[in-house]
């Protein structure tokens, strides 16, 4: 099993809403919510992105 670093991850979560690919980019937040539950950096965006899509 490989585990990103979580800048990594946010990273990748940018790219992909900057090709316009919300559903990957809201499973990534998912994935980064469950590793982080108390990192609330992570719950906004991720209820951001929910707003918007």
């Amino acid at each position: 099993m490989i585990i990103m670093a979580k800048d990594d991850v946010l990273g990748r979560v940018d790219a992909d809403l900057g090709r316009g690919h919300t559903h990957p980019a809201m499973q990534r937040l998912a994935s980064l919510t469950a590793a982080y539950p108390d990192d609330l950096e992570i719950r906004a965006r991720r209820a951001a992105l929910k707003l918007v899509f």
